[in-house]
């Protein structure tokens, strides 16, 4: 697998087990490791199914699990996936996923993506964004009307003081 320093992963939840997402805006379907058997999710086989690659390799396709439930943060989606071999990836989240989201301003210098979901506005940070310090990476909603896009602009500015605690406060 390759994994460069401008590809965005989130970190996400599938039936309670914690995984890792890349956000592929290239690929048309979801994706999640065939070798996720702890998930337990039903699958409907398909034996003769192959999946095309981007180096125009076909990989063979165990099956296609419908109506997963996912988390990213606080956040809950309802999607389909194909069961194919990832190597070091979990999940692969597509333009088909991405495309539920509506509009999407994406940072890909800090690794980060904004969008409203109903009338909350929803930051997600990718894993090692410069963003996060050396907080844990976060899928996180940010209360903002859509019509002050002044305030969201400096709720990302100032993000580190926004952000949930993590720890004690330093002793004084």
């Amino acid at each position: 697998d390759i994994q460069t320093e401008n590809t965005m992963h989130l970190p996400v939840s599938v039936h309670g087990h914690r995984l890792v997402a890349l956000l592929d805006s290239g690929s048309k379907h979801n994706f999640i490791n065939v070798q996720m058997h702890c998930l337990r999710l039903s699958t409907a086989p398909h034996p003769t199914m192959r999946v095309l690659v981007a180096n125009g390799d076909g990989v063979p396709c165990e099956g296609v699990a419908r109506d997963v439930a996912l988390a990213i943060g606080t956040e809950e989606f309802s999607i389909s996936c194909f069961d194919i071999n990832l190597g070091g990836f979990d999940v692969i989240l597509s333009v088909d996923f991405l495309r539920t989201l509506g509009p999407i301003p994406w940072d890909f210098e800090d690794l980060c993506m904004a969008f409203t979901r109903g009338s909350r506005r929803i930051l997600w940070k990718g894993l090692g964004s410069p963003r996060d310090d050396i907080r844990e990476p976060t899928a996180r909603a940010v209360a903002a009307a859509p019509d002050q896009p002044l305030l969201d602009r400096l709720l990302r500015q100032f993000d580190d003081i926004f952000a949930e605690p993590c720890g004690l406060p330093p002793t004084r």
